[in-house]
């Protein structure tokens, strides 16, 4: 479907009212990940890391003092900043028999929820900043990648699943304090409903379907995007995401400003105006874990 200009919606015999197009609402990944606000400057650190140290053994009395150093690790988030605006003129308003003030200021916001979730996954997969000033850049970890191969479908399995979580729990990751989260396409969660061992009421009390959805899978919570990136380009390896909250963190400058103003250059037009400042970072490359599937 084409999208026109706001003569589309002009009063047509007995028309009336505004819907939105079918899209996302609402950030399905915000509430999944560590939030940190009051950030501010060009770029903010979000976490100060030590590695693990070991205790060294002492075999002898008034021995001499022996001091080991320590790994340490900085992780950054730089802000970036996005805006939305749209005029509304006097003479539309008035050919319309309802405002579309609600209606475009509550598809702004929808925009920037699904926003949310794009920059999230974004600093999920590309490179982050560390280091002490934040100048050093990281990739994601190619060792914490679950490859297309793992099972007997490239698509999503629960072989592939199992992998990833014995991954977290080999890097110590703590899987009874946290969740684990993964993200997946729609096509990923049929393709699990489909096999035996999730259908069947014999197997499944670990697997949790409800009205046709996923909802638990192997200790993990499901939660479907349709936002998830192909690793070398539309019709490739989606690449699906399982987490725990303190490996992700969406770092906030300014939540969302809006502004509803005249311009007095456009005939005293309504403009509508939104803005918001955010970032993100993985906290922890062990709690990241990237799960490839070849797209059907």
């Amino acid at each position: 479907m084409t999208l026109g200009t706001i003569d589309n919606l002009y009063v047509l015999k007995f028309k009336k009212g505004f819907e939105l197009l079918s899209q996302q609402k609402i950030s399905k990944l915000e509430a999944k990940v560590t939030v940190k606000t009051g950030n501010y400057g060009e770029r903010a650190a979000q976490i100060d890391q030590i590695a693990a140290r070991t205790p060294a053994e002492r075999t002898t009395a008034f021995s001499d003092t022996v001091l080991t150093a320590s790994q340490v690790d900085r992780r950054w988030a730089a802000p970036k900043f996005y805006n939305d605006a749209v005029s509304i003129d006097s003479i539309e308003q008035l050919q319309l028999l309802e405002s579309p003030k609600n209606m475009y200021t509550e598809a702004m916001v929808a925009g920037f929820k699904r926003l949310v979730d794009d920059v999230i996954i974004a600093a999920f997969f590309g490179t982050n900043l560390t280091g002490k000033q934040g100048t050093d850049s990281t990739v994601f970890d190619a060792t914490q990648v679950i490859p297309n191969t793992v099972g007997t479908t490239t698509g999503m399995n629960l072989a592939k699943i199992e992998a990833g979580v014995t991954l977290l729990k080999e890097n110590d990751v703590d899987l009874d304090a946290e969740m684990p989260v993964i993200v997946m396409s729609p096509a990923e969660e049929a393709a699990l409903i489909q096999e035996e061992t999730v259908a069947s009421a014999d197997y499944n009390r670990q697997y949790v379907v409800e009205n046709g959805k996923l909802a638990r899978i192997y200790g993990c919570e499901v939660v479907l995007s349709n936002r998830l990136p192909e690793a070398g380009g539309a019709g490739t390896d989606r690449q699906c995401m399982l987490f725990v909250k303190s490996g992700l963190c969406l770092a906030i400058w300014d939540d969302m400003k809006a502004r509803i103003t005249e311009r007095d250059d456009k005939n005293y037009a309504t403009q509508l105006w939104m803005e918001k400042v955010i970032g993100a970072t993985r906290l922890q490359e062990s709690k990241c874990v990237s799960i490839e599937c070849a797209v059907a």
